[in-house]
């Protein structure tokens, strides 16, 4: 960045890492000050500072609760996720508690629950595609605009998807929601995120508090 009266300003910076993927290590910044005297000159350094420790983390619960959810349940997922195996892991430095997560419905309180995963993807559709096996999403043919009449399956589908797309971007972006409009009545209902067979209790309660 240049100097200019004697500042400078950075609007953001972006670690491409995490104390957590560090072994718990922390970050510096190395800042630099430095001269171009000339076109054909080489820089002159003025001065360098190094900054105290940094913790970085990338946790979702770091940062704004309305960001947290919009992003998590409405952005757009990348294919890579779908095919990717992932693994849950209660503590890094113990290889024998891993669990590979299956499609399955232990598999998908796994991945709900796994600590060690960040930046979960909890997007209906990756749910429905990633957890096939015990996870579906259901459509109220009454509320959503009717599909039947398009010739093509491929069209009603991406228009099944678009539909369900801007019901959650609109439901995200309604932070005044009244308890009806969190827990309608069944038959007002868009859409339904069904998840089959997870018969523990205590298990069924944390899914639903993440979802």
């Amino acid at each position: 960045m240049e100097m200019i009266d004697g500042q400078v300003y950075f609007s953001a910076i972006k670690f491409s890492s995490t104390t957590y993927n560090n072994e718990g290590i922390n970050f510096n910044l190395l800042i630099v000050l430095y001269i171009n005297e000339g076109e054909f000159e080489k820089p002159k350094v003025l001065t360098a500072v190094i900054s105290p420790p940094i913790f970085v983390d990338s946790r979702r619960s770091a940062r704004d609760y309305q960001e947290k959810k919009f992003s998590s349940f409405v952005e757009p997922f990348g294919y890579d996720n779908i095919e990717k195996e992932f693994i849950k892991r209660e503590n890094k430095s113990k290889s024998e508690s891993e669990i590979i997560i299956k499609n399955d419905p232990e598999g998908f309180y796994n991945y709900i629950t796994a600590p060690n995963i960040r930046h979960k993807v909890k997007h209906p559709v990756f749910l429905a595609i990633k957890f096939s096996n015990c996870v579906k999403i259901h459509y109220n043919s009454k509320l959503v605009d009717n599909t039947a009449n398009v010739p093509h399956p491929h069209t009603q589908i991406n228009q099944l998807l678009e539909n369900l797309q801007t019901k959650l971007l609109k439901e995200n972006k309604n932070k005044q929601k009244t308890d009806a409009d969190i827990h309608p009545n069944l038959e007002e209902k868009h859409f339904l995120f069904a998840v089959n067979n997870l018969t523990d209790s205590l298990k069924r309660k944390k899914v639903i508090e993440s979802i």
